[in-house]
């Protein structure tokens, strides 16, 4: 669920003349509209997938790279039959369907991946040729992903993710960098909450709000900065309270 559309459902943005029909409060909520919170696009998928992979990930555990393949060529029939329906396309339910059935190989990939231990079996040599390797896997698969990102509806960044992700592991292997590892580590333990607050700096019904928190540097480069650091100290706070709640209310 859609943490921060609260922020903007309470928030003073009258003044800003903003019509908030409760439909389109609703869809906002769970990501199949955007008027009101533009970054939040993925959130309809990540619905999808906290419903759909409970039961996917049990069939998949049964045979793991035949039921992955089964499961995965039923995605791309659902996608291709839902894209068939006259008008899905301005059908933003249907869209929203489609998309989530899109992404599904991908997902499905990377939970196969995650399970069987793919990246943790490469053997990785401390060396100058790993480092160009990693560099070259990260680098060049971005190339034709800018020429071509799907055929005939499939998403082709099911080949190109684990490729660069496999390129970021063997990058990191080979340099040793405990510092932005651990820095890194910490940013991705709240980077849901950082993409949601960041949205709150720039969506237009309540930029006029809070924008003025970051707009006090006028170089964008120091904005982008204070952005990414402000972001990231209300998120380790929001994340602390969030997980001190759900132990009260789960114990």
């Amino acid at each position: 669920m859609d943490n921060t559309l609260w922020l903007y459902v309470f928030a003073p943005i009258n003044s800003g003349g903003v019509d908030m029909p409760l439909d389109t409060v609703l869809l906002n909520l769970i990501g199949i509209d955007s008027q009101f919170n533009w970054y939040s696009w993925f959130v309809y998928f990540f619905i999808y997938a906290m419903i759909v992979m409970p039961f996917v990930s049990r069939f998949i555990d049964r045979r793991p790279v035949v039921n992955t393949i089964i499961a995965i060529v039923i995605a791309f029939v659902m996608e291709v039959a839902v894209h068939s329906i006259p008008g899905v396309l301005e059908n933003k339910p249907l869209l929203a369907l489609f998309n989530c059935f899109m992404m599904t190989p991908g997902m499905l990939l990377g939970y196969l991946f995650a399970k069987q231990g793919v990246y943790e079996r490469i053997t990785i040599k401390n060396n100058v040729t790993s480092c160009i390797l990693g560099v070259l896997m990260i680098i060049l698969p971005l190339i034709p992903r800018y020429y071509i990102l799907a055929v005939y509806g499939f998403d082709l960044d099911f080949f190109y993710a684990p490729v660069v992700i496999g390129g970021i592991v063997i990058l990191f292997s080979t340099i040793k960098m405990p510092i932005l590892s651990r820095t890194l580590q910490e940013v991705g333990k709240v980077s849901v909450w950082m993409w949601f607050l960041h949205a709150l700096f720039y969506t237009a019904p309540v930029r006029p709000i809070y924008q003025p928190a970051i707009t006090i540097f006028q170089d964008i480069n120091l904005v982008v900065i204070w952005t990414i650091l402000l972001t990231f100290v209300i998120a380790l706070f929001l994340n602390k309270v969030s997980t001190i709640i759900q132990r009260k209310v789960f114990k």
